[in-house]
């Protein structure tokens, strides 16, 4: 209850700023899901037929670059929720 009366009493929204700093690969990850979710099936059946149509060393490429950020985002330093601080 606490944290709800925090939100609708005394909301500090100075800073939201340092939360998107402080969580922005999981904004970004998000943004980009959002991203991709609004492309219309047309252009996303485009990009599938782009990647199916390439040959091996591309796609392995694209699959390892792909790897790398999910692996950098899964295991990058965990940054506690700001609102657990007070």
């Amino acid at each position: 209850m606490q944290v709800i009366n925090q939100i609708f009493t005394d909301f500090n929204g100075e800073i939201a700023l340092n939360v998107l700093i402080a969580y922005k690969m999981v904004f970004g990850i998000m943004l980009a899901g959002y991203l991709i979710h609004w492309l219309s099936s047309s252009v996303k059946d485009g990009i599938e037929g782009w990647f199916i149509s390439q040959n091996i060393p591309v796609k392995v490429a694209i699959s390892s670059v792909a790897g790398f950020l999910i692996y950098q985002s899964a295991s990058s330093q965990f940054v506690p929720f700001i609102y657990f601080s007070f």
